[in-house]
């Protein structure tokens, strides 16, 4: 009980592992977050992130998303993904995502042809001077998630 505490105890307390937090703000300069509400970055979960955001630095991927040889790529994983499927008119399932996105995929197959076609639920797509895959070159897609709009471009190695 509070009656039977002296300074002493106040202070020894240890850690409180159950109950409710009833104290005020903890400041940051003393571990907390300066808030009474979640206003920062957790590491640990998925989070929306409001408002304006400035990096000094850039922020890239961990690493591009190696799909291997499989035609769906997942970009949910990572804005930049390669893979080696292909072949003649290969055909791509797009996955995860999202409007206002900005997404690169490398063909790195050196024995594509012809036209390929992509595939992306929700999404309609808007080809902006695509051409047909060179055999022996790879290849790079851009897409631009605008709306339920996916604007394509590509280019062909040299």
């Amino acid at each position: 009980a509070a009656s039977k505490l002296v300074g002493t105890d106040i202070t020894t307390v240890g850690t409180i592992t159950s109950g409710t937090w009833n104290g005020g703000t903890i400041a940051i300069a003393r571990g907390g977050t300066g808030s009474t509400t979640q206003n920062f970055v957790d590491l640990t979960t998925d989070q929306s992130i409001g408002g304006i955001k400035q990096f000094q630095k850039a922020a890239t991927n961990t690493t591009a998303y190696n799909a291997g040889t499989s035609l769906t790529i997942d970009f949910g994983l990572s804005n930049l993904a390669y893979t080696s499927a292909g072949g003649t008119s290969p055909s791509y399932t797009l996955q995860n995502l999202k409007d206002g996105g900005a997404y690169t995929l490398v063909l790195t197959s050196t024995t594509n042809s012809a036209v390929p076609t992509f595939t992306a639920s929700g999404f309609s797509f808007k080809y902006m001077g695509t051409t047909a895959l060179t055999t022996g070159k790879a290849h790079i897609y851009s897409f631009i998630a605008v709306g339920s709009v996916l604007y394509v471009s590509m280019a062909t190695e040299n």
